[in-house]
């Protein structure tokens, strides 16, 4: 049931979540400063250029997608490399769409 109502999208899982770790460029970071919009949400950092590292939880890869695209292209994943990885397939398969 805590797994449920926790939960933010339809993908999760009851295995514990993976930490991801982002930062946020200056022009979006007051977003996440004002309140907590990603899962666990906890700012690690902010930088005097004005970016913002955050991490939050993800369940899988699907999970992590939906709670970051709406912040495309304002991101960049620190950690884990699995997700930087990710996103940077996902970039590459919408360049070659767009080709």
């Amino acid at each position: 049931r805590k797994t449920l109502h926790e939960a933010k999208t339809i993908w999760f899982n009851e295995k514990e979540p993976d930490r991801v770790t982002v930062e946020f460029a200056n022009n979006v970071a007051h977003f996440f400063e004002r309140r907590s919009i990603l899962p666990r949400q906890k700012i690690e950092n902010m930088d005097n250029d004005g970016k913002i590292v955050v991490s939050f939880d993800v369940h899988n890869e699907m999970d992590f997608r939906e709670q970051v695209s709406r912040w495309m292209p304002f991101f960049r994943v620190l950690s884990p490399e699995k997700y930087r990885s990710y996103i940077l397939d996902l970039c590459r398969i919408v360049t070659r769409i767009n080709a």
